[in-house]
C-alpha cells in the first residue's frame, strides 16, 4: 500500500471551497428556476434549470468524497475514540446549534411567503420546539442535512476504520487500492454506484430526512466510503490525475446523451434503467474529472485559500438562511429576475462573509457553534487552519 503523504492536499482545500461557493450560487438560483423551493420569485429564470441540474449530479458527491478523504486524514493524529469525540464537536454541536438558531429564520420566511400569519417571530419560534417535522411542522435541519448525514456516516464507518487498521484489513485494503491504481480500473466503481441508483431510486425519493431517504443515503455514503479508500494511496491519485482527460470525455459524452432527451424531447424519454445508468456514469466521470484537474492545477496555497479553508464551514452553515431571509424581501422589488438573481447572489454572499468575519471568526465563545476550534492565542492561530468541512 502506498505510504500516507505528509503534505497537505491544497487541491482538496480548493475543491471544497469552490464546491461550497457553487452551492451558494445553486441555492440562490433555487429562488428563480422552475423547481419548487422555500421562496420563489414570480418571474422565473428557466435557463437556470439545465446548468443547475448538471451541478446537482456531482456537487454533493464531491463534498462527501472529500469528507471521506478528510476522515482518513483526521485519524492520523488521533485514535478512534478521539476521532468520535472530534466528530461530535465538529458536526453534532453545530447541527444542534444550527437547528435551534440558524435554520428557524428560513422556515419563518417560508411560512410568511406561503401566507401563514404569526403575531411575531417569537410566536413562530415556539413552534420549533413542538417537535413536528417539516414540512408539516417547523422542526427541521434544511440544508444542514449534509452535516447530519456526515455525522451518521462517520459513526457508521468506525468499525470499517478499525478494520482498516487491523493487519488483515490493511492487507485487503492494500490489494483493493493497488488494483484501483492500475489502468482504468477506477471506472469500475461506477457499477456499485449504478446498482444503488437502479435498486433504490425508484422507491425512495430524495427527502434528506435520514429515516425515509435510502436512495440518497446510500448514494452519498458510497462517495464517502470511496473517499476513505482513495485517501491514503498516492497511486490512485496519480491515476485519477492521469485519466482526467478521459474522464472529461466520458463526462461530456454522457452529458450530451442525456441532453438529447432534455433538449430534443425524445418521445417517452429514456427508460428508467437507461436514465439512471447514464446518471451514474455522469456523476462518477465528472467527480473524477474535477478531482483529476484539481490535483493537476490546484495543489498550491495562497492567502485566499488559507483564509477560506477555515471560514468555508461557517459560511456553509449560514449561507442558505441569509439567501432566504434577504430573498424574501428582494423578490418583491420591482426589478427584472436577472437583476434580482445577481443582487441576491451579491448581497447574500457579502452578508455571509461579513457575519463570519465580524461575529464568528474573532470570538471564541461562538466559534465552537460553527465547528471551529477555540483560538488559544491570536498570534498562534493561522488563518489557514487545517479544519475542513469534513
Amino acid at each position: 500500500m502506498g505510504t500516507l503523504t505528509t503534505n497537505r492536499r491544497h487541491d482538496l482545500d480548493w475543491l471544497r471551497v469552490l464546491a461550497i461557493l457553487l452551492l451558494h450560487v445553486f441555492h440562490t438560483g433555487m429562488a428563480f428556476n422552475s423547481w419548487g423551493w422555500h421562496i420563489k420569485n414570480a418571474d422565473r429564470l428557466t435557463w437556470l434549470d439545465l446548468p443547475m441540474s448538471f451541478l446537482h449530479q456531482w456537487r454533493m458527491p464531491l463534498l462527501f468524497f472529500i469528507s471521506g478523504v478528510g476522515t482518513t486524514f483526521a485519524l492520523r493524529s488521533r485514535g478512534l475514540s478521539g476521532f468520535v469525540k472530534e466528530r461530535h464537536r465538529r458536526l453534532l454541536w453545530p447541527l444542534i446549534f444550527g437547528m435551534l438558531l440558524i435554520i428557524p429564520p428560513q422556515v419563518y420566511c417560508e411560512r410568511l411567503y406561503s401566507g401563514v400569519h404569526y403575531a411575531s417571530y417569537w410566536d413562530f419560534y415556539r413552534t420549533v420546539f413542538h417537535g413536528v417535522p417539516y414540512p408539516q411542522g417547523n422542526t427541521t435541519w434544511h440544508h444542514l442535512w449534509f452535516v447530519a448525514y456526515l455525522f451518521v456516516y462517520s459513526l457508521l464507518s468506525v468499525p470499517l476504520l478499525a478494520a482498516m487498521r487491523h493487519p488483515t484489513g490493511k492487507s485487503m485494503l492494500e490489494r483493493l487500492q493497488n488494483w484501483l491504481s492500475r489502468g482504468v480500473n477506477i471506472y469500475v466503481l461506477v457499477l456499485p454506484l449504478a446498482l444503488v441508483q437502479l435498486s433504490l431510486r425508484r422507491y425512495w425519493a430524495t427527502q434528506q430526512n435520514l429515516v425515509a431517504d435510502w436512495a440518497n443515503f446510500s448514494f452519498q455514503l458510497f462517495h464517502f466510503w470511496c473517499g476513505l479508500v482513495v485517501a491514503s494511496h498516492p497511486g490512485i491519485w496519480e491515476r485519477i490525475e492521469g485519466l482526467r482527460r478521459i474522464s472529461l470525455g466520458i463526462g461530456l459524452a454522457t452529458l450530451g446523451t442525456l441532453l438529447i432527451d432534455d433538449l430534443l424531447g425524445v418521445k417517452g424519454g429514456y427508460r428508467y434503467s437507461i436514465e439512471y445508468s447514464l446518471l451514474s456514469v455522469l456523476t462518477w466521470s465528472w467527480l473524477l474529472t474535477v478531482l483529476g484537474y484539481g490535483k493537476h492545477y490546484l495543489n498550491f496555497r495562497n492567502r485566499f485559500i488559507e483564509y477560506a479553508n477555515e471560514g468555508i464551514y461557517p459560511f456553509y452553515i449560514l449561507h442558505q438562511t441569509v439567501i432566504i431571509v434577504i430573498g424574501y424581501y428582494l423578490i418583491s422589488w420591482s426589478m427584472g429576475p436577472t437583476a434580482k438573481f445577481l443582487g441576491l447572489l451579491f448581497l447574500s454572499f457579502t452578508v455571509s462573509v461579513l457575519t463570519y468575519e465580524l461575529f464568528i471568526r474573532r470570538w471564541n465563545w461562538i466559534r465552537p457553534c460553527f465547528g471551529l476550534k477555540v483560538r488559544v492565542k491570536e498570534q498562534a492561530i493561522a488563518i489557514g487552519s487545517r479544519a475542513s468541512v469534513a
